[in-house]
């Protein structure tokens, strides 16, 4: 199993192994952006752009997977190509005059629709490749229309990447039968704020620093705020 350490805009380090419909469980600061990552292999360590994690992610299970299966035979660039990679190849049938595109990581055969028969792409288009920049980190590589390429400077919200699945929804959340929205929205919202930190303190082995004293000390409060409006004080 492969973990990832995500770096933050707020000098935060946040372990990270990826599995089927988990994300990140930890406590969010408000704006707090991904500043970059470490993707570590049994002794080998991995770094990777903003962009580059947030494509990687985006593949979801069946990426990690491909990724994971390649990774042992041509290696890590390869790899994490063959999981973001997008080349669009354009086909010609000679047999029925059939054109056609597909999108795959890669220049790859394909059968045509009218006919059946394979054919090699007539052309490709690279829209987004992997490129090993001067500083040693895996950059996310776009190229536009023009076949300009351009590296993909984005830095995603962590809080994009958590929650994915594992955060407690109102529609998970079980009320009494006379219960209304209201109720029913403030019980999902206090859930969430003590699930945040009660992740938070299993994911961080050497402690609670004070920004994240900061930021869970504000999930508690809010939980309270909310229990307040909706229930009165106790």
């Amino acid at each position: 199993m492969h973990q990832i350490q995500i770096q933050t805009d707020q000098g935060r380090s946040i372990p990270w192994t990826p599995h089927e419909n988990a994300g990140i469980a930890c406590a969010i600061v408000d704006g707090e952006t991904i500043t970059g990552a470490t993707l570590t292999i049994g002794a080998s360590d991995y770094r990777i752009s903003p962009a580059l994690l947030w494509a990687f992610h985006a593949t979801g299970r069946d990426g990690l997977s491909t990724f994971a299966e390649n990774y042992a035979q041509c290696g890590f660039l390869d790899a994490i190509a063959s999981a973001v990679r997008d080349v669009r190849n354009h086909h010609h049938c000679s047999d029925c005059a059939v054109d056609w595109e597909d999108r795959w990581s890669c220049e790859v055969d394909d059968d045509c629709p009218g006919c059946g028969t394979s054919h090699s792409p007539l052309s490709s288009d690279v829209l987004i490749d992997i490129e090993l920049d001067a500083d040693g980190i895996y950059q996310l590589v776009r190229v536009d229309d023009d076949g300009v390429e351009a590296i993909d400077a984005s830095c995603p919200l962590l809080s994009d990447f958590a929650f994915d699945g594992d955060s407690p929804s109102p529609t998970e959340v079980a009320v009494g039968a006379g219960a209304d929205a209201d109720t029913d929205a403030a019980i999902a919202a206090m859930r969430e704020c003590l699930y945040k930190v009660e992740t938070q303190l299993l994911l961080s082995p050497h402690g609670i620093d004070a920004l994240m004293s900061r930021v869970m000390l504000a999930d508690v409060e809010r939980c309270s705020a909310i229990a307040t409006a909706a229930f009165g004080p106790r």
